[in-house]
């Protein structure tokens, strides 16, 4: 029984690390998105405010966390 899983296993795993190669990922930049002409820059500006509390491990003995966040992207 055990020598057939060892056989199914080695049979299985390159199957499988070939199937995932065969993956395709998408590119994320914003010309993607936006329909610019050919040789145009774009400039894209983000900003986000994030506050409130902290949810920590309910075994921890802190109380009344808060956080604030400010997150500026330019791309």
């Amino acid at each position: 029984m055990i020598r057939k899983l060892k056989i199914a296993t080695c049979l299985a795993l390159p199957i499988i690390g070939f199937w995932s190669a065969t993956a395709l990922a998408q590119e994320l930049a914003p010309r993607a998105y936006w329909p610019a002409p050919e040789g145009t820059n774009l400039l894209v500006v983000g900003y986000q405010l994030s506050s409130g509390d902290v949810v920590t491990d309910p075994s921890l003995p802190i109380t009344g966390v808060e956080s604030t966040t400010n997150f500026a992207q330019i791309t």
